[in-house]
């Protein structure tokens, strides 16, 4: 064997060893688990606001796997309308204080920290809108209600 044809036979010996290396390494790994199923349920959401004669309020909320959303409280009215399913809009009108406001069938309670909630418009009991409504917080929880 001439020394060009040792040299290739040592590189292709070499190549192999680091293939076959390679292969074994990837066989050793440890399986992927799968994903958890997903746990639909209720999310109760709130709001926070200091005024005490909030008469309607409209809210955005965002997150995954939104469908049917009920009101928190008998003495609210609620409309609402899922635009995607990842947003709905909600107008609600009557008496509205802190608390929960509705409730929401969601397709994953583990993934409740992905909602979020604005409001975009308040008006007062006499139907006058409110100047700012950057005060009036929504919250999400897996709680029940109260």
């Amino acid at each position: 064997m001439t020394k060009h044809g040792k040299s290739r036979r040592r590189i292709f010996v070499w190549a192999f060893t680091l293939l076959l290396g390679a292969t074994a390494a990837c066989g050793d790994s440890d399986p992927v688990e799968p994903p958890e199923p997903p746990i639909p349920g209720l999310v109760v959401v709130s709001l926070s606001t200091p005024a005490q004669d909030d008469g309607a309020a409209l809210f955005t909320i965002t997150g995954p796997g939104l469908s049917i959303i009920q009101t928190a409280n008998a003495n609210y009215n609620l409309a609402w309308r899922l635009v995607s399913g990842t947003e709905v809009r909600i107008l609600l009108v009557g008496d509205i204080t802190s608390g929960p406001v509705v409730t929401m069938q969601v397709s994953d309670l583990r993934r409740i920290n992905e909602y979020t909630g604005i409001t975009i418009e308040v008006a007062d009991r006499t139907g006058a809108l409110r100047g700012s409504v950057s005060d009036r917080i929504l919250s999400f929880s897996t709680s029940s209600l109260p």
